[in-house]
């Protein structure tokens, strides 16, 4: 967790961004290794593999998906009960004011995302937004671009989100706090945008103004940062060393020879052709051949080597 006062962001300057960057990195750097570690690839278009090149056992795979599957398996389900005492008509307005809101959002589906983001880097962000007709609008923020500042209360409250992302001209900065919304580059530069004004046009802004009255995210974090497998990955690495050892053990016996000594070649290994020049017998090294093909090796005294070896491989 990173606290910081509230002033901080009334003016940001370029020291500052550059600053929040840096503050950042780690955390984001982290939550990157830990999905890149989930899912055992850099990029979409990959196959799944060993960073290592040991064999891949997935485990931390097995786990995300069996645990996003029982969590998320059911969405969360809403009803309506007036304990407050509120008159009916200005209850049902609210009722009527949330299912609009629940209607124009896939709750399921956030809410999968959610427990994925979560469980796979330890924190997961959900961020409400409004659309061109100014529509409540709630999805998930990735956390390995999203993060989220704190004010110094015993009870921490989130106080601005960060948003980096790349595009091709450099890395951007994206503060949201509880007034507006701006965007700045790596420099610290504040950076136009694109989005909706309050007419539902699409215009170029340098700064949005907000009216959520609180910085319009809902953070979950692990207060330890950790994934749900980061606890098993040496267990997980110790495993995957050992089938990695009994594949080689097999690979090694596959191509593994029997040697026997004492073996008495039944050929002379020169003869004299016609003319009376020492040849190597062809007899001789048909045998040595099938010597060499063969599962088992047959040597006289010492495997054939110096002058043998040379007559063999030439």
């Amino acid at each position: 967790m990173i606290q910081l006062e509230y002033k901080f962001f009334e003016e940001l300057t370029s020291d500052k961004v550059i600053k929040l960057f840096d503050k950042i990195a780690p955390y984001i750097d982290k939550r990157v290794e830990s999905y890149d570690r989930y899912r055992r690839k850099k990029f979409q278009t990959e196959f799944m593999k060993s960073l290592d090149k040991k064999v891949l056992v997935a485990f931390e795979n097995y786990i995300v998906n069996m645990t996003k599957g029982y969590l998320s398996g059911k969405a969360p389900s809403f009803s309506f009960k007036n304990h407050a005492n509120i008159p009916v008509e200005s209850f049902s307005k609210y009722e009527l004011e949330i299912k609009n809101i629940l209607a124009d959002n896939d709750n399921p589906t956030v809410f999968a995302d959610l427990i994925h983001d979560f469980i796979t880097t330890g924190a997961a962000y959900l961020y409400l937004t409004g659309d061109e007709k100014s529509d409540v609008k709630y999805h998930v923020s990735s956390s390995r671009s999203t993060f989220v500042i704190y004010d110094y209360m015993a009870q921490p409250n989130p106080i601005a989100m960060l948003r980096v992302f790349n595009r091709d001209n450099g890395k951007f900065l994206e503060v949201v706090t509880a007034k507006n919304k701006r965007r700045y580059n790596e420099k610290g530069v504040l950076e136009p945008f694109e989005d909706y004004d309050g007419y539902g046009n699409l215009v170029t802004l340098d700064e949005k103004p907000l009216f959520w009255e609180k910085v319009p995210v809902i953070p979950f974090e692990h207060p330890d940062g950790q994934a749900i497998f980061e606890p098993a990955i040496e267990l997980i690495e110790t495993y995957e060393n050992l089938i990695a050892n009994v594949r080689n053990m097999t690979q090694y016996n596959d191509s593994a020879k029997l040697v026997s000594y004492g073996n008495q070649s039944q050929n002379y290994t020169f003869i004299e052709d016609d003319e009376g020049n020492q040849v190597v017998n062809p007899l001789w090294l048909q045998e040595m051949r099938f010597m060499y093909e063969a599962p088992a090796f047959f040597c006289q005294t010492t495997c054939p080597s110096g002058r043998r070896a040379e007559i063999l491989n030439g």
